[in-house]
């Protein structure tokens, strides 16, 4: 029982370390990424897409040394930072005619490389930057009010109160302003040579969590199914979301076990388990043989319930079952009343079969109390002389 109650006390606790908090997993952070069905992944996206009639793949190579991209790429919130040549190729690509829809990811202290390359800088927005309002353009018609943006994308080094006008190349889709005439954008489309950047300063409004109610989702889907040419592929870059391909079970699971702090603590409570089953079902020494149940003689079953009875004074109970006897020998029912007793002794008598017998047995009847001896020599008497040819 106490070994029950410890091992439903570790499952609770396992359970406890592995449940989801905020819209998160216990594997770690937000992860924006095409496989989760989670509040934080984008499969909802992914899945709108390719129901809408663009196909849509996950990309799980690095974006140099491997396969080239043909049609739009969708990166979101990296959790695996792109290496420097990446970048350079990335936005190359873009230059060349490709289509990149891009969220930073906030690292506190780190400058997102891509958004580094293009001047920009992503910012919380200031407790007095308000009237969120999207610009005129195709992607923009008859979307809904937007609400508060969370984080906002602004040119690098825009720190004094003048005015400055955005890159030529950047065309703002929703737009936050401050009193002081400085504006940061939550969405903007950034033109690179035949290519373009739809950027966006967070995923979260088209993880699965919102993008049923969040008008940016629709903005992001709008503009894949926009730019994305007639025979191409949307591609969700999985690689940087840690993917190297799908595996197997047995790889998924060792990566979760031995990858993550929930699955080491996991597996650590169920080592703690198997220890504690193995020390309670452990033998102590070699089993003992079983004990060797002695069978009573006959004489000494008889003489227990003989005991048994007069300790009861049941002698009416002992009568008839010495009559049972009887019975069995004339191939009647025994009897089970005192007044049956006396109907079979009748219908004995009346076959003519020992008189003298059923005398006996009826005067240990009339006896009080029974005298059960002279009852039991007149049955003898009887089935003596019924054994007889």
């Amino acid at each position: 029982m106490a070994c029950t109650a410890a091992v439903l006390a570790l499952t609770a606790l396992a359970l406890f370390l592995a449940r989801p908090r905020a819209g998160q997993t216990a594997l770690g952070g937000d992860v924006r990424s095409s496989f989760r069905t989670t509040p934080d992944g984008v499969a909802a996206l992914y899945e709108a897409v390719s129901a809408l009639g663009v196909p849509t793949a996950h990309r799980m190579t690095p974006l140099v040394d491997a396969d080239s991209i043909r049609g739009t790429l969708v990166l979101l919130e990296p959790t695996e930072r792109p290496s420097p040549r990446e970048v350079n190729a990335l936005l190359d690509w873009v230059r060349q005619g490709g289509t990149l829809l891009y969220a930073p990811r906030l690292v506190p202290r780190v400058r997102p490389a891509v958004l580094d390359s293009l001047g920009l800088v992503l910012r919380q927005p200031a407790a007095e930057e308000s009237n969120p309002r999207w610009a005129r353009h195709r992607l923009t018609e008859g979307l809904p009010p937007p609400g508060p943006p969370r984080r906002l994308v602004a040119t690098r080094g825009r720190t004094d109160t003048a005015r400055r006008s955005p890159p030529a190349s950047m065309q703002p889709l929703l737009s936050a302003d401050r009193p002081d005439s400085l504006t940061g954008q939550a969405a903007a489309e950034i033109r690179l040579g035949r290519g373009r950047v739809f950027l966006l300063a967070e995923a979260g409004p088209l993880s699965n969590e919102h993008a049923g109610d969040d008008p940016l989702a629709v903005l992001a889907a709008r503009a894949l199914l926009a730019f994305t040419s007639p025979g191409d592929t949307v591609f969700f870059d999985e690689f940087h979301h840690g993917v190297r391909g799908l595996g197997s079970p047995a790889e998924a699971a060792t990566d979760f076990f031995l990858g993550t702090g929930g699955g080491r603590a996991l597996l650590h409570l169920g080592v703690v388990v198997l220890l504690a089953l193995a020390a309670t079902g452990a033998r102590l020494g070699t089993p003992a043989d079983p004990p060797v149940d002695e069978r009573r003689s006959p004489l000494e079953h008889v003489s227990a319930l003989a005991r048994l009875y007069h300790a009861a004074g049941a002698r009416d109970t002992a009568a008839l079952l010495l009559l049972s006897r009887a019975a069995r020998a004339a191939g009647t029912a025994p009897p089970k009343t005192l007044a049956e007793a006396r109907a079979l002794i009748e219908t004995l008598e009346a076959r003519g079969d020992s008189a003298q017998a059923w005398l006996l047995v009826r005067q240990g009847l009339q006896a009080q109390p029974r005298d059960l001896k002279v009852i039991a020599a007149g049955i003898d008497d009887y089935c003596r002389r019924r054994r007889r040819p």
